[in-house]
């Protein structure tokens, strides 16, 4: 914390700890409140029965003890304080004995913003100058700090406003034609205290629920007496409080005292329940977050953490898989993308075209289709995580009392691409020495194993057609004809649990050699200028949906001329 002449902090006493966050999730609950007339006669009738539980959804709970401790500090400010005082001594008492117990019990939730392994800091006199610090001054409690220390403000969780899968327009080959590029836009908080994670995850699930963990719960009890917890307490002060304020003008001279002395008496209630909850509070953990759904078989998630610590650059860290592999870089607009050199963690050096706060657009170029077939996108924002300086011992980290996350948000839906290539020729075989090693050109691609790290392959559905296309000669011009060979289905078995009935790929490779030398040796075509061309539609097998993943309508390869030997 940094200091201040009038009290608003004072870093010089307590340097290094600071008040744990009053809640580091956002919280939500019901309450029960009570509501007021706008016209007071300082008695019963002021309020409008009956008290009501309320909902309260998304709170920052840190927000609410700000906005709290600012309101104790502006209705015991010296001037309200001597008229409060002159009207009514023992409700002065009581005020002043409220803010002397907030003091202590804030001070006491003061601790180390850093764990270092084998210091034991001497907390209790940093305690008791932030207790005379907060004597002057209550909201100082949880000013954020200039100088790079915790923010006190939950995040706005990050927003990603597209995922787009794109796919080849004009490729030159099969295997350029099944390679897509997942693109991210994501705007997200850039405080230097902020950390955004983002998670690409292939092949997960069709569609996803929402994010059951994204509220903690805060139970109220029904009993007006005494609020049930501190959440109840602060959301009684913040509903009531601006319906009770307004009345506090008629401690001004000649003004009604007794709507005046009605306003104290139920502003001092309501800080008197803040003052008994505000201890146990502390020592009451959160509620457990949900585990979400098990991941699918071939799912693979690449994370990465991108710290705004040291702007204009980025520090990326990217989290290893099973193995220790390291999920490829991403490309970041606006930034240049460090080279592969198996680090974790890389520095993205801002371009001159880099716009300060934009949203980031990252993307994953060259995803194989066959192997990743559907990605989601999900990110969050983690505040005050990186405030370990460099050259700290190592295993110093902050305590996780001072740290933010935001819930998990989803894209809109998963994106899965689709090579949509109706009339793209496609040229196979063209230096094959036969029918078979021209077919190997076109099942290589498809064979492939994935070089990205957590992929794997996967069995591929696939619905081959075959035709016979020659020119053949006319008076005016050359009519081109095409005769249907075969059409087949059949699932290319390319994982090691490839489902009963699918075909190896070298059975499935023999059987084509196959069917086209019988049809070519039963039909004996013209072979000068002729080409066999296929038709391709591939998919997952057993993905849900089953949607094809690409479509090559004009693969194609070149049929020599009077070469008999070429045909096996």
């Amino acid at each position: 914390m940094s200091g201040q002449d009038d009290g608003a902090t004072a870093a010089a006493s307590f340097t290094g700890f600071a008040p744990a966050q009053v809640s580091t999730r956002l919280m939500s609950g019901s309450a029960v409140v009570r509501s007021y007339g706008e016209s007071w006669a300082g008695d019963e009738s002021d309020i409008l029965p009956p008290d009501q539980a309320r909902a309260f959804s998304g709170i920052d709970m840190t927000a609410w003890a700000i906005a709290f401790l600012s309101a104790v500090d502006a209705l015991l400010a010296p001037d309200m304080a001597a008229a409060i005082a002159a009207l009514d001594p023992g409700r002065a008492a009581s005020l002043a004995g409220h803010k002397q117990q907030l003091a202590n019990v804030v001070a006491a939730t003061l601790m180390p913003v850093l764990i270092v392994p084998g210091e034991a800091p001497a907390v209790e006199p940093a305690r008791a100058a932030f207790r005379e610090a907060l004597l002057q001054c209550l909201a100082a409690a949880y000013v954020s700090e200039a100088d790079g220390g915790p923010l006190r403000a939950f995040p706005q969780p990050p927003a990603i406003s597209a995922v787009r899968a794109i796919t080849a327009r004009s490729p030159a080959s099969i295997a350029e034609a099944l390679l897509w590029d997942c693109v991210v836009t994501v705007a997200t908080p850039r405080a230097t205290q902020d950390e955004l994670l983002l998670a690409l995850t292939l092949n997960g699930p069709a569609a996803l629920s929402a994010d059951a963990a994204t509220e903690a719960a805060a139970s109220a009890a029904p009993d007006r007496s005494t609020a049930a917890s501190l959440f109840e307490a602060l959301a009684r002060m913040t509903f009531e409080h601006p319906q009770i304020a307004p009345h506090l003008v008629e401690l001004r001279p000649g003004g009604d005292a007794a709507v005046a002395r009605a306003a104290l008496e139920r502003l001092d209630a309501l800080i008197g329940n803040v003052v008994l909850t505000w201890p146990d509070w502390f020592g009451q953990p959160l509620p457990p977050t949900e585990a979400g759904p098990a991941p699918a078989a071939d799912q693979v998630s690449w994370t990465y953490r991108i710290d705004f610590g040291q702007p204009p650059a980025l520090l990326v860290t990217r989290f290893p898989l099973g193995g220790g592999l390291l999920p490829p870089w991403p490309d970041i607009a606006g930034f240049a993308t460090p080279l592969e050199d198996g680090q974790a963690t890389a520095s993205y050096q801002a371009s001159a075209n880099a716009v300060a706060g934009a949203p980031l657009t990252c993307t994953w170029a060259g995803l194989p289709i066959l192997q990743a077939h559907r990605a989601d996108v999900a990110a969050s924002v983690t505040r005050n995580d990186n405030l370990v300086p460099p050259g700290s011992p190592g295993g110093t980290h902050v305590d996780p009392a001072f740290i933010y996350r935001t819930p998990l948000v989803h894209g809109a839906a998963p994106v899965t691409p689709f090579a949509d290539l109706p009339s793209r020729l496609l040229h196979i075989g063209g230096h094959a020495a036969n029918l078979s090693g021209a077919l190997d050109d076109l099942l290589a691609p498809l064979l492939a194993a994935p070089s990205l790290a957590g992929l794997a392959m996967r069995d591929l559905r696939i619905e081959i057609g075959a035709s016979y296309r020659a020119s053949l000669a006319a008076e005016d011009a050359a009519i081109d004809s095409d005769t249907p060979i075969f059409l087949a289905h059949n699932i290319l078995a390319l994982s090691p649990n490839a489902p009963e009935g699918s075909v190896p790929p070298a059975a499935f490779h023999r059987s084509m050699v196959d069917a086209l030398a019988a049809w070519h040796a039963e039909i004996r075509p013209d072979d000068a200028c002729a080409a066999i061309r296929f038709a391709i539609t591939l998919s997952a097998a057993g993905a849900e949906g089953g949607s094809p993943l690409a479509y090559l309508g004009q693969v194609e390869m070149a049929v020599p001329g009077a070469g008999a030997d070429w045909w096996r």
